[in-house]
């Protein structure tokens, strides 16, 4: 019998220093929280390539390949009607309550939420430098 055992660094916060999103939360009705999540590697010998992340809200969602951070992200994130997809403002959806929270959460929660997991890597659990890059936002890949 082979156990692997798996080491995660999760960060949550709850609200954000921006007024607005206190606002928001209250017109909404809903929890500004989001989660981050790495996993740990702790083999000498190897360390991962830049992985893929994911995001959850409260349960997984399907792996999206356009996803660009390579974290788990988890969030009180507003989904589409068959809860597959997140819902994003466009010209069909310019006035959704769900999509404008989304934006609040991406832009103004999750930002803070990422630095203090990489912040904690660091800090707090001392990751090497190569294992704290991976868990990097590729800016490239960002929109």
């Amino acid at each position: 019998v082979v156990t692997k055992i798996d080491h995660w660094v999760v960060v949550s916060q709850v609200g954000s220093s921006n007024t607005g999103v206190l606002e928001s939360a209250s017109r909404y009705r809903l929890l500004p929280w989001v989660g981050a999540v790495t996993e740990i590697e702790r083999s000498e010998t190897q360390v991962d390539a830049r992985k893929k992340g994911r995001v959850f809200c409260f349960l997984p969602m399907p792996i999206d390949p356009s996803f660009p951070l390579p974290i788990y992200v988890n969030g009180t994130f507003g989904l589409s009607d068959d809860r597959r997809t997140l819902k994003w403002q466009n010209s069909e959806r310019q006035n959704d309550s769900a999509a404008e929270w989304n934006k609040v959460l991406v832009r103004d929660v999750m930002p803070s939420c990422y630095a203090l997991l990489i912040r904690y890597a660091i800090d707090g659990i001392q990751m090497s430098y190569e294992e704290v890059y991976n868990i990097w936002p590729n800016m490239t890949e960002v929109k």
